[in-house]
């Protein structure tokens, strides 16, 4: 079972697929101020009538886990100040 908003789902097979580690899952992105933004399509992690689901993803913590010699640390520094 997960949790979207205040709705809870048994499809893990859906969420599962949906978030693999490989771009297709993941070449729907944006910015905003503070924000890596990863937009899920429907049907991708959840039923169609849940719409596009998104993730924010903190620049904080990107540069948190990025090794200091990672190329897109510097980019997301400048994105981040």
């Amino acid at each position: 079972m997960f949790t979207i908003g205040n709705e809870e789902y048994l499809d893990h097979q859906e969420l599962k697929k949906g978030t693999y580690p490989n771009f297709k899952n993941f070449n729907i992105f944006n910015f905003d101020n503070n924000n890596l933004i990863i937009t899920f399509k429907p049907y991708q992690v959840a039923c169609y009538a849940l719409g596009s689901k998104e993730v924010k993803i903190p620049f904080k913590y990107l540069l948190e886990k990025m090794d200091n010699n990672c190329i897109l640390k510097e980019f997301v520094y400048q994105l981040n100040t």
